[in-house]
């Protein structure tokens, strides 16, 4: 059903019926209180309601009761993910401001000849490259099965902050005008910081990575 301010929609499979709705009027509304909000990727939201419903146990994906390890490691494999969707945008904004900074001239030269301007895109280059491989480590760790829960906790702290601190960078050696929407630095540093939460923020990806090296020891609780 679409009406003036409720889109719902119903989903029946393999006899399961699942609903997902919207209320367009909140959309409106969010928007006209917050207009950036809905420029994020995690900007439109919309209920996925199970009510009264009844799966099968023919319909049932593993063995009961053990949902929760099945989630953890679809959250190994999607972390890393994450990281390098971070790391894509990052090296994208690299590439950018180098094209810039080596057109864009002051005192006479071409910024990519002022220390202060190369030092910092060499250093960003660096540790964006590091990142990748680690990315890649952990995918190859998980294709010959054996266990990344480590290193996935790793890139998913270090990508998105790296992607961030790196589109930073970018925007301010495009000066003022790299801050306003005419660029796409600023967009960019949104969507990349709303990553650093999605799937597990860094602190608890820290914990992760001092159990796996130390032990439940390391663990606050």
């Amino acid at each position: 059903m679409f009406g003036h301010r409720i889109f719902e929609r119903h989903f029946v499979a393999y006899g399961v019926r699942i609903g997902l709705r919207v209320d367009r009027a909140e959309l409106l509304d969010a928007f006209e209180q917050d207009p950036v909000r809905l420029h994020l990727p995690f900007g439109w939201r919309a209920v996925l309601a199970f009510d009264h419903v009844r799966v099968p146990a023919s319909h049932r994906l593993g063995e009961e009761g053990t949902g929760f390890y099945q989630v953890m490691q679809g959250f190994d494999y999607n972390r890393i993910g994450i990281a390098l969707a971070c790391l894509g945008v990052a090296q994208q904004s690299l590439e950018e401001t180098m094209a810039y900074v080596r057109e864009r001239k002051a005192f006479g030269r071409a910024l990519a000849r002022f220390e202060g301007v190369s030092f910092a895109i060499a250093e960003a280059a660096t540790h964006v490259e590091a990142c990748r491989w680690l990315c890649y480590r952990a995918l190859w760790l998980a294709d010959q099965g054996r266990p990344h829960t480590k290193e996935s906790a790793m890139t998913k702290w270090w990508g998105p902050r790296l992607a961030v601190e790196t589109i930073h960078q970018c925007l301010l050696l495009h000066g003022h005008y790299g801050y306003t929407d005419e660029l796409p630095f600023e967009q960019r540093m949104r969507d990349v910081i709303g990553l650093e939460i999605g799937d597990g923020a860094a602190e608890v990806m820290k914990m992760v990575v001092a159990r796996e090296l130390m032990g439940r020891e390391s663990l606050p609780y």
